[in-house]
């Protein structure tokens, strides 16, 4: 058990405590993410690792700014109001020291096209699994649970992604055919107690054969 104690420890930190992340733990971070597996090892990720606080901090407006001209273009009040809610899920990461965006690029799986002459249900159920998404998944994880067991915290965040256009029109990354997937907000968490929700059973959730 304590070997895998990382693992339990991590926990998604939404409060993080006004100090730096040293910059050679986050390479650490960075490398233990590239050892994730990968489809035919394809890495089709890519990651932009912002320190500079003004940086963060921009990105939040933008969310901040696109999410209230969505909120102007609905008239459902109820759900305008759950929607307005949901802002502060959305950019706490602006008092993190450390934002890493988590890109991806296209996978296309060895053999669509020789499935896709003879049989097209075997190919779209060959392709509907999104293994190049999957790729994406386990780095993330590993980024996850390298900074945990560094002493630091994260959060896998997708809910930002409404702004998504506009996020990545302000990083402006020069790598063709790349777009974002993903917000991880890094830092020493606070120390008001993280929890980490209730699991389920191991009975509930696997079949031995």
């Amino acid at each position: 058990m304590d070997k895998l104690q990382f693992i339990y420890d991590r926990v998604s930190v939404r409060k993080f405590k006004n100090e730096k992340v040293n910059h050679n733990d986050l390479i650490e971070i960075i490398k233990a993410a590239m050892h994730a597996p990968s489809a035919h090892n394809v890495q089709n990720w890519h990651y932009v690792v912002i320190e500079d606080k003004e940086k963060i901090v921009e990105i939040s407006k933008i969310i901040r700014t696109k999410h209230n001209k969505i909120i102007n273009l609905v008239n459902d009040e109820i759900v305008t109001k759950r929607f307005k809610k949901m802002i502060r899920y959305y950019t706490f990461f602006e008092d993190a020291p450390v934002l890493i965006l988590v890109y991806s690029s296209e996978y296309t799986p060895g053999g669509t096209e020789l499935l896709k002459e003879i049989d097209v249900d075997s190919m779209n159920d060959f392709i509907s699994v999104y293994p190049g998404i999957q790729n994406i998944g386990a780095t993330i994880e590993n980024i996850l649970l390298s900074a945990t067991a560094l002493g630091y915290g994260g959060c896998w965040m997708t809910g930002p992604l409404f702004a998504k256009k506009e996020i990545e029109n302000y990083i402006s990354l020069s790598k063709e055919g790349f777009s974002l997937n993903a917000l991880i907000p890094i830092g020493v968490p606070t120390g008001r107690k993280h929890k980490s929700p209730k699991r389920d059973l191991i009975e509930e959730k696997v079949t031995f054969f």
